[in-house]
C-alpha cells in the first residue's frame, strides 16, 4: 500500500508496476509526457506513461496525518529507564545486577549491528568510547563490555521499562548505521537527528527474493513467519543511505522521518553512476519525498543512485510493529498505553 498527501509523477511505458493499493489527495496526477508534463485525473497518459496498478490507484483521498500518539520522550524514557544524563556517553541503564532500560547515548554515535554465536551484539561508538552490548535472549542475560574493561553480565534485555522490545536512542546523528538484525530479536533503533545508512540493514531470517526486480516473475523479499523486525525513526533529521554503501543495497526495516527525508547522499553523481536497485523490506514514513537517483528523460537508462524496489512487509497489517514504533493516529485501531500500540489498520477509522 502507497500513499502520499500530494501527487504522484509517473513516467514511461512500462511504468512503474505497484502491487498494493495506491492512494494520493490531489485529484490529478503528474505524467512525463516526454518531456512537457501534464496533469491528468486518469490512471495513464494515453500509450506514453503507463504505469501498472494491480490493486487500483485513488485519487481525492481523505489526507492523512502523521501527528502520532507516541512521542519522542516516550522513547527517551524507555531507553534511559527513567534516568537522566547529562554528559556524552554509551548508557545501559540498570540497578547494579539487572536492567531497567534500554541502551541509551548521548551525543553522535555509529551503530552497528551483529550476530555472534547467535546472540545479538550492537557495537557502539559515541567519540572515542566503544561499548560492545551482546543480548542472549535464551538465557534472558546481556553482557556490556566498555572499551578494554572487564564484560559485566546483567540479567535481563535492553527491552525497555515495558519490555516491549530492544529500543537504542541516540541523543544526536548515527552517522553510520549498518548490521544484521539477530532471528529473535524486535528492535527500534531512534536519533534525534540524521540516521545515515552506510551499508547493508537485514534481518538473520527471511525470505529471499526470486530473480531481479522488473522482470515479469520476480518474488519480491518476505520476512512473513519470522520473528526478526526493526524500525528506524528520525525525530528531527532525515534517514539517508551514505555514499559510502554498497550497490544494490537491502535495507530491511520500517522507517520513519517524522519532519524530514528518506533519501540517498550524492544521489545525483553521474561521474560515480548508477548504484544499481536499493531494496527496502518493511516500509517508508516521511515527511516528504526523498531523491533515491536520476534517469535519462528520453531513454529511461538510469544515471545515477539507485533505482527503488519497495516492498511492504506484511505482517505490520497483521498487528505486529516493532517496539515503541511511532504510529499514526489515522490508523490506530484502539490503544491504551504504549504496550497496547497496533500499527495499521487499512483504511481504518
Amino acid at each position: 500500500p502507497l500513499f502520499t498527501n500530494g501527487r504522484y509523477n509517473f513516467y514511461g511505458n512500462p511504468g512503474g508496476t505497484f502491487y498494493g493499493s495506491v492512494g494520493q489527495v490531489e485529484q490529478t496526477a503528474r505524467f512525463y509526457n516526454n518531456g512537457s508534463a501534464v496533469l491528468l485525473n486518469g490512471n495513464q497518459n494515453g500509450s506514453i506513461d503507463v504505469p501498472v496498478f494491480n490493486a487500483g490507484f485513488n485519487r481525492s483521498s481523505s489526507p492523512v496525518t502523521l501527528s502520532s500518539a507516541v512521542q519522542k520522550q516516550d522513547l527517551i524514557d524507555q531507553a534511559t529507564g527513567g534516568n537522566t544524563y547529562s554528559t556524552n556517553g554509551i548508557y545501559v541503564p540498570n540497578n547494579g545486577t539487572a536492567l531497567i532500560g534500554g541502551i541509551y547515548v548521548r551525543g553522535n554515535a555509529s551503530v552497528d549491528m551483529a550476530v555472534v554465536s547467535n546472540n545479538a551484539r550492537y557495537t557502539i561508538q559515541q567519540g572515542t568510547s566503544t561499548v560492545y552490548v551482546t543480548v542472549d535472549q535464551a538465557t534472558n542475560q546481556t553482557t556490556v563490555q566498555d572499551g578494554a574493561n572487564p564484560a559485566v553480565v546483567y540479567n535481563g534485555i535492553p527491552d525497555g521499562i515495558d519490555n516491549a522490545g530492544t529500543i537504542i536512542f541516540v541523543n544526536g546523528n548515527i552517522s553510520s548505521f549498518q548490521g544484521t538484525v539477530q532471528r529473535d530479536t524486535q528492535l527500534t533503533v531512534s536519533s534525534e537527528n540524521d540516521i545515515v545508512i552506510q551499508n547493508h540493514v537485514i534481518y538473520e531470517d527471511f525470505t529471499p527474493a526470486v530473480g531481479a526486480p522488473g522482470d515479469a516473475n520476480y518474488v519480491p523479499p518476505s520476512a512473513e513467519g519470522f520473528d526478526n523486525m526493526l524500525g528506524i525513526v528520525s525525530w528531527d533529521g532525515n534517514v539517508r543511505i551514505g555514499t559510502s554503501a554498497p550497490n544494490d543495497i537491502n535495507v530491511f526495516g520500517t522507517v520513519l522521518s517524522s519532519s524530514g527525508i528518506f533519501a540517498v547522499d550524492d544521489y545525483e553523481n553521474a561521474v560515480r553512476g548508477p548504484r544499481g536497485i536499493a531494496t527496502v523490506l518493511g516500509g517508508v514514513i516521511s515527511n516528504q519525498y526523498g531523491a533515491f537517483g536520476q534517469f535519462n528523460g528520453t531513454t529511461g537508462a538510469q544515471i545515477s543512485g539507485y533505482g527503488r524496489n519497495f516492498t511492504y512487509d506484511q505482517r505490520m497489517q497483521m498487528g505486529n510493529a516493532p517496539p515503541y514504533f511511532p504510529t499514526l493516529n489515522t490508523f490506530i485501531a484502539y490503544t491504551a498505553d504504549i504496550t497496547d500500540k497496533l500499527v495499521w489498520q487499512e483504511r481504518g477509522n
